[in-house]
This record gives C-alpha cells, structure tokens and sequence, in this order.
C-alpha cells in the first residue's frame, strides 16, 4: 500500500505519467479485437469472471462456485460460517497445498528433470522461460532462510504460511468487500494500478490469468459481480498452438506433454491434481466443473 500511495502522490503532482491502457469496456468483449485495435498500447476490457483463473499453477476459477480460497473465505465470513479458532478456507487450502518442489507445484508425481526439484518459490512457467542463474540462486537462500513462507519472499499460492500472513490476506480482503460495497469498483479510480490478466487461447476460445489484483477479484465476485476489468497486453498472450515456441519447451526445462498438462490446468480450470482432491474431499463446497 505504501507503494501504491507514493505513486499516486506522484501523479497527482504530475511527476509521474502512468501507462494508461486504451479503454475498450463496452464496446468489445474480444481480447484479440482490442489488442489489435490498441495497437501497441494496453487495453482495459471487462472479462466474465466464468473464464477468469487465479492462485497461479492451481487454475482455481474466481466465482462464488469455485474452489478460490480467497472467495470462499469472504462467504464464509459473509455467512458467519468461521469465527474464533475454526479454520477459514484460505487456512485449510494453505495447511493442505504444501508442494516441496516444482513438480508438486503443478501438480506433477516425480521431478524428473533437475529444474523441477528445486524449491517450490523458484518455479516459473513453460511459456515465460526460467528464471535467470542469478535471480534462481537469489531465490533459493531465501527460501532456505525462511523455512516459513513470508507473503513478501514466497509465493502466496500454496503454503505453508505464518498465520500473520494469513491474517493479513483476509484483514486485506474484507477491507476490499467492504470498500467496493460502497464505492462501486472502477479500475481508473483505483490508484492507477489495473487488474492485470494473461491471456490463454485455444482454439478460439480464451481464459484469463490475474497475475495482479487476486484480492480485489475475489472481494467482486463475492459482491455478486460476474465481471471484472482487465488489463492486457500482447505481450502477456499464450496460444496453446505456440508450444513448440515457448522457452521453457526450447531449453528443455519442460517436456511438451508438461507444458500442456500445465496450461490446460489453467485454462480449463480446477484440473490441477491438488483441486481435484479437493472436489474429492469436499474441502470447500462442491460445484460444477467449468469450462470456458
């Protein structure tokens, strides 16, 4: 938050000139018809929440149905449904998904390949490569430094997670509910700092992916919104027909077959290994599998 007031100090003194998107709400629902109309510029449109996939590897969709942690622990508290020492949603997903190494972060049995038995924080995906030597071994002594998972050095997708930074995660979603509750969410207004989406194509249809704003997804769509403003780039497109192109694939870091198992797991949604036991255990409620 701190970051995000200076840089609104900032532009409101004109010293600062944000990377405003081109603005296409309401006049095309077609990622790919406004990428191409913007240019080389960013675009803002709204996305269904139905194709809509957050908590990274785990594709977890953003509905009030899905198996989304953050949505189901606003439920629960809008329903009354966890107080005192009963465990929130978000509490049970990050005592259960506690993968040891990359491979279990997608949802893989055995790591094979070396880079997928480094530590869980070093993973990144097929379509965007690795990480650089320096940044992996950066990331490797604070993960041996910190046995515990810290919001600001690992990854909030999996666990295991100190409960202050649980605590923070719901304080930091209920503060969200109970601000678009009364102040209708408009991305323009809020700090200049768009929700941020990647987008996935397969045979002409789309998912998107929120790398930036999961809280203030999870805070609409338990408001009862059914969409949300996204902003895109073609910079941040991946078609599934592109595999053969994608770094981690060219350098061998993943097998093809990996490299579509991971993103059809985000593009189509709660298919990960981990969100299918879920569904199996009925950890958190049951619903109709998606499709986009």
């Amino acid at each position: 938050m701190l970051k995000k007031s200076l840089k609104y100090l900032l532009i409101k003194n004109g010293l600062y000139r944000p990377d405003v998107a081109v603005d296409f709400r309401g006049l095309t629902d077609d990622p790919l018809d406004a990428m191409e109309r913007a240019g080389v510029n960013s675009c803002l449109i709204e996305a269904s929440l139905d194709l809509c996939r957050s908590f990274g590897p785990l594709g977890f969709g953003c509905t009030s149905g899905s198996l989304n942690p953050f949505v189901q622990s606003l439920l629960e508290l809008r329903d009354g449904q966890h107080s005192g020492n009963q465990k929130s949603a978000l509490q049970k997903y990050y005592d259960s998904f506690q993968p040891k190494n990359v491979a279990e972060v997608f949802g893989f049995e055995d790591p094979v390949q070396a880079s997928l038995a480094l530590p869980p924080n070093t993973y990144a995906y097929p379509w965007e490569g690795y990480p650089k030597k320096g940044l992996l071994k950066k990331r490797m002594k604070r993960y041996k430094r910190n046995s515990i998972s810290d919001t600001l050095l690992n990854d909030q997708h999996f666990g295991p997670q100190s409960e202050r930074n649980i605590a923070q995660h719901l304080n930091r979603l209920t503060f969200l509910r109970d601000r678009f509750s009364s102040n209708p969410y408009e991305s323009r207004d809020y700090l200049h700092d768009e929700i941020i989406a990647q987008l996935f194509v397969h045979d002409g249809r789309y998912a998107f992916r929120i790398r930036n704003g999961h809280h203030r997804v999870a805070a609409l769509s338990a408001l009862g919104y059914e969409r949300v403003e996204v902003r895109i780039d073609r910079d941040n497109v991946y078609r599934r027909d592109d595999l053969n192109n994608w770094e981690g694939v060219v350098k061998g870091k993943f097998t093809e077959e990996q490299a579509l198992e991971i993103f059809d797991q985000i593009f189509i949604g709660e298919t990960h290994p981990f969100a299918r036991r879920m569904k199996e255990e009925d950890q958190i409620r049951q619903f109709p599998e998606s499709r986009p």
